[in-house]
């Protein structure tokens, strides 16, 4: 069986759950803005959504988690012209 899991509604209370299960403290503002909390690790995003993307991106690429110039050309040349 084929798997599709599409970014909407039904996702934010998964994310929540799966950053909690991973040890993250969340919060969210009264501006809607969210922090997981971690160690000395945070993250803040508009949705738990985005904070389990920021913190899968962190797990894989750890403290160089930025792209270097070379990625971010190959990125680049992936977007509609």
């Amino acid at each position: 069986m084929a798997i599709h899991i599409a970014a909407a509604g039904n996702v934010e209370a998964p994310a929540y759950l799966t950053l909690l299960a991973q040890g993250f403290e969340l919060h969210c503002d009264s501006r809607g803005q969210w922090t997981a909390k971690k160690g000395d690790t945070a993250f803040s995003a508009n949705s738990p959504l985005e904070l389990l993307g920021l913190a899968a991106m962190y797990d894989a690429r750890g403290e160089h988690w930025q792209a270097s110039d070379a990625e971010l050309d190959a990125f680049l040349e992936k977007l509609p012209k």
